[in-house]
């Protein structure tokens, strides 16, 4: 997605403009850095496979297979308008993921976050934080990719049962992974 408004807008005018310029700033490298990153790896693609425990994700495209390192950043909640920042410190609950090398994947959010405690920015530190539009989710996954310096971002479309929507139904869940350089 490309975010076609100013940060402030995208977020409601719920953050502070100095926080919305940072954001601003981030958006245009990440999209050529994006850009890129499709033109040569995923557009086209003919499989597309996430080991959450090597943390990689495997591309074949047109009969070249290369892998990336990959970091799970957050996950979005369209349902409930919640964007929830991955952290060091919990444990991954998908169900099909009962390995206990589980809980070392989801560190991809620990320098975003590290970042918003020394430079005291909220959105950053907080655990989840409720959005106005989808397009926030946009900036605050640029800004971490070009902090992090990462190639780009996957995003996975799936459904979970999620803490805020109707008991005992599932819905639908984006996951936000970033992307390092290709591997050798």
């Amino acid at each position: 997605m490309v975010p076609r408004q100013a940060a402030l807008q995208a977020f409601g005018g719920q953050i502070p403009a100095e926080t919305a310029a940072l954001l601003d700033a981030s958006v245009p490298a990440h999209m050529e850095r994006q850009r890129r990153l499709n033109a040569d790896f995923l557009a086209g693609s003919s499989l597309r496979t996430i080991d959450h425990f090597a943390r990689t994700l495997t591309v074949v495209r047109a009969g070249k297979t290369t892998v990336f390192d990959l970091e799970m950043l957050g996950a979005y909640v369209p349902a409930v308008r919640r964007w929830e920042w991955s952290s060091v410190e919990r444990t991954w609950t998908d169900p099909d993921l009962k390995d206990p090398r589980q809980k070392s994947f989801v560190t991809g959010s620990a320098p975003i976050r590290l970042y918003g405690r020394e430079h005291g920015i909220a959105l950053f530190q907080s655990d989840a934080t409720t959005v106005a539009t989808e397009e926030a989710v946009w900036y605050l996954c640029a800004f971490a990719a070009q902090l992090t310096d990462n190639r780009g971002l996957l995003v996975t479309v799936g459904d979970a049962f999620v803490d805020g929507v109707a008991s005992g139904q599932k819905t639908l869940v984006k996951r936000y992974y970033l992307l390092t350089h290709p591997r050798p």
